[in-house]
């Protein structure tokens, strides 16, 4: 079997489905941005104060962070069409 192609049983399906909505509908509710902008909006948070995991934690120094602001990720990412609906799951791109 290929890495990342295993299934992983699930008891009740339907209540993990409905668990899973819930969860993410209390999250939006608790804070607005998440829903908005994805967890790039904790960037305005934590680099500020030397709390982002840069190189898995081996420097907190991340210079230019502010290109990486939820609201700015959130356009770029709609103005070149790569993402069209909320940004509330993980995308791999690049940025020039």
């Amino acid at each position: 079997m290929e890495r990342g192609q295993g299934k992983v049983p699930v008891a009740d399906p339907t209540r993990l489905s409905k668990a899973a909505k819930d969860l993410f509908e209390a999250a939006v509710k608790a804070d607005p941005n998440l829903g908005k902008y994805g967890t790039a909006f904790a960037f305005e948070v934590f680099a500020p104060i030397g709390a982002l995991p840069i190189r898995n934690y081996a420097t907190n120094i991340f210079p230019g962070w502010e290109k990486f602001k939820g609201n700015i990720c959130a356009a770029t990412l709609r103005s070149s069409q790569i993402l069209a609906g909320p940004v509330a799951w993980a995308t791999a791109v690049s940025w020039k």
